[in-house]
């Protein structure tokens, strides 16, 4: 999966089709793109740009201004082939690439090494551990729901499956928390309009009127696309990715046994790999993620 930044486009979509592993200039390469809804974001067949020069064909992809799934379809015109691809626009970031470049005494400054490319994936795979860990999403992101009616004027979205149209499931471990914006709702097929309901925490209160229940041919009868997540870095977040980040891409100053440091700001007690909830080779880290800990995460 790539992440994007809404309201940071037009955004430039690349990709090398590889034959024998190697990228290779197999023709014409034409483009399509769904949203999670199933909504033809960009249609079928549209036309992409080639380089000779790094093998890589493009398409420029407009500017989203909210969170979305976006599912990218490449396809080859001379034998059909398709490669898929998966696309999320977020809200916010853990961190850029500048902070990982100067974060620890600049240990990842050199971009030979630790390419963008590289730091790019570390941050998407952070944050979603990051989600798994503490059951909350430390970025704003996108989700899809769909839930049964309850004939009530609420709707708890904790009951409700998260998966995209084709019937995929969503991974949103955080999905029930930091709910800041409805995006679209949709009962019996109908869209609604959005102002006439209100979020109120992770329940959404239908205003006028109460939620239609289901008929036994359509069990789920409401779908809610939303946006979840902290929209900036919180409880020192931004730093505890980065200290992960540079355990991954680079060896930590602390040993992984350390169980104790001090410093100007006094003395540290870490967790340590083997004793409590050592999730990661930072002490630090653990004891943060310990302090998240949420019901039910072991």
């Amino acid at each position: 999966m790539t992440h994007i930044l809404q309201d940071a486009g037009p955004y430039t979509l690349a990709l090398n089709w590889l034959v024998a592993g190697d990228a290779t200039n197999v023709g014409t390469v034409t483009i399509g793109i769904t949203d999670a809804a199933g909504t033809a974001v960009v249609a079928p067949s549209t036309s992409t740009s080639y380089s000779s020069s790094t093998a890589t064909y493009s398409y420029t992809l407009a500017d989203r201004a909210d969170p979305a799934l976006l599912n990218v379809t490449w396809t080859r015109s001379d034998t059909g082939a398709d490669l898929q691809q998966t696309i999320e626009v977020v809200g916010s970031e853990l961190f850029n690439e500048r902070d990982a470049r100067s974060f620890d005494n600049s240990k990842l400054t050199s971009a030979s090494v630790y390419t963008e490319a590289a730091i790019a994936a570390e941050r998407i795979r952070i944050g979603e551990m990051f989600e798994r860990w503490t059951g909350r999403s430390w970025i704003e992101r996108y989700n899809r729901m769909e839930l049964s009616g309850s004939g009530d004027h609420e709707l708890f979205l904790g009951d409700g499956y998260s998966r995209s149209s084709d019937g995929r499931p969503l991974q949103r471990p955080g999905a029930n928390r930091d709910v800041s914006r409805l995006l679209s709702v949709t009962i019996g097929g109908v869209a609604q309009t959005v102002t006439n309901f209100s979020l109120l925490g992770s329940i959404l209160w239908r205003e006028g009127s109460v939620w239609t229940q289901p008929i036994s041919a359509n069990p789920l009868n409401v779908v809610v696309e939303y946006v979840y997540g902290l929209p900036y870095a919180s409880e020192g977040s931004d730093r505890m990715a980065l200290l992960l980040l540079v355990d991954h891409l680079a060896k930590s100053k602390l040993d992984a046994r350390t169980t104790s440091f001090s410093d100007e700001l006094g003395t540290m007690k870490l967790i340590t790999a083997g004793m409590g909830r050592s999730l990661t080779n930072v002490g630090e880290l653990n004891q943060w993620l310990n302090d998240r800990q949420p019901l039910g995460i072991a």
